[in-house]
């Protein structure tokens, strides 16, 4: 907004003193709440989600082995958000994961060097219900990370390295998201029949 212009809030807390500002933020507060409610806004992390079953779920999930180095990165990654407090929970899902990654080389001199480069790295990933083949979530996440191609190799493979860590730390981040997502929007059909 143009400050010719004030918000609604704005013009509650200009000019009004220390308790005037006070009830002003107090209703601005309220307001938001109410609006944030009405457009059925839920916390999706919180004990006032529907049931709660968000976080039970995410650390109902287990990780599947990921083969090679940056797989089994991302898996720590996975098992670190999917359960951060390490609830002691039974068992309900299995992901698995699927990694490839792309390399190309940008921004070539007149000496035919590459300066730049992105690394583009994939990620197919299906949710099953523990002990069932059927697929209940199967989606890709997909991250281009770029870094510079130094003079010095060993510059380079650490830019390479920073960029991989970055690129599967977004994708483990996307695949939370989605899952976590996945779960509040379909708390009663993501349960495995017999929990």
């Amino acid at each position: 907004m143009s400050s010719s212009s004030p918000g609604l809030c704005e013009h509650w807390l200009r000019g009004r003193g220390r308790a005037g500002g006070m009830v002003g933020a107090i209703l601005c507060a309220v307001l938001a709440v109410v609006v944030l409610s009405a457009c059925g806004f839920r916390p999706l992390y919180g004990p006032a989600s529907d049931n709660g079953s968000a976080v039970a779920d995410l650390a109902a999930v287990t990780v599947e082995r990921i083969d090679d180095r940056p797989g089994q990165e991302l898996r720590n990654q996975l098992v670190d958000l999917l359960n951060p407090g390490r609830l002691q929970v039974p068992v309900r899902y299995r992901l698995d994961v699927k990694l490839k990654e792309e390399l190309n080389e940008l921004a070539v001199e007149r000496s035919g060097f590459a300066t730049r480069a992105n690394l583009r790295v994939e990620a197919t990933y299906v949710l099953y219900a523990a002990g069932d083949t059927a697929p209940l979530v199967h989606n890709h996440s997909r991250v281009v990370s770029s870094y510079n191609i130094g003079d010095s190799r060993f510059s380079t493979l650490t830019a390479n390295e920073a960029a991989r860590s970055q690129a599967l730390r977004q994708i483990a981040y996307d695949i939370r998201g989605r899952l976590a997502s996945y779960f509040a929007a379909s708390p009663a059909s993501a349960a495995p029949a017999g929990s």
